[in-house]
């Protein structure tokens, strides 16, 4: 799902929800609006890896399915690291 057409879509839900759930101090807020977005602004560190998983032709080994099952995180916390660094 995270490298489908729908990533947006799915975010702004996640996003919309947590903001309809959580009643957010001023120090909070100001913290949530920097992690949302960063979550917004990573669509293209997450096209990154996307791409790579796509664009490998050949069916992974069990150890490389691991590897592509690894990269989203990974991307997520590339994203997040990157938010952080603005705030």
């Amino acid at each position: 799902m995270i490298c489908s057409d729908h990533r947006t879509e799915k975010l702004d839900d996640a996003l919309g929800f947590v903001e309809a759930f959580f009643s957010f101090n001023a120090e909070q807020k100001t913290a949530w609006n920097g992690l949302a977005g960063a979550l917004r602004d990573g669509s293209d560190v997450i096209d990154k890896h996307c791409a790579a998983i796509k664009d490998k032709s050949e069916v992974p080994s069990a150890a490389g399915k691991l590897a592509q099952i690894e990269t989203m995180p990974t991307a997520g916390l590339e994203v997040v690291q990157e938010g952080a660094l603005r705030l």
